[in-house]
């Protein structure tokens, strides 16, 4: 690939991205309910998603099993345990 198409692709990828939040934007996601199971990994110590938001969205929703972990946003330190987590989430939902 030349180097003007990996910039080309680049740019592509930055107005997808950009398009996808602006219509995220049109929703309040805050007041959406779902019957879905839904399975949420939060580090406490998170600097990107504040967890008092993600537990309030978590506590209106049915099915939502929320797990704080003692992790950042990333949640690298805990990638084991949600793998396992998961892994029993999805064969207790299939």
């Amino acid at each position: 690939m030349s180097r003007s198409q990996n910039k080309v692709d680049v740019l592509d990828d930055v107005v997808y991205n950009l398009r996808f939040m602006e219509d995220a934007r049109r929703y309040d996601s805050m007041h959406t309910l779902t019957t879905l199971p839904v399975l949420i990994y939060q580090g406490r110590r998170d600097d990107v998603v504040d967890v008092p938001s993600v537990s309030e969205w978590a506590a209106r929703q049915p099915r939502a099993i929320l797990h704080l972990l003692d992790d950042g946003h990333q949640l690298l330190t805990s990638l084991d345990l949600m793998w396992t987590g998961t892994r029993t989430f999805l064969t207790e939902v299939a």
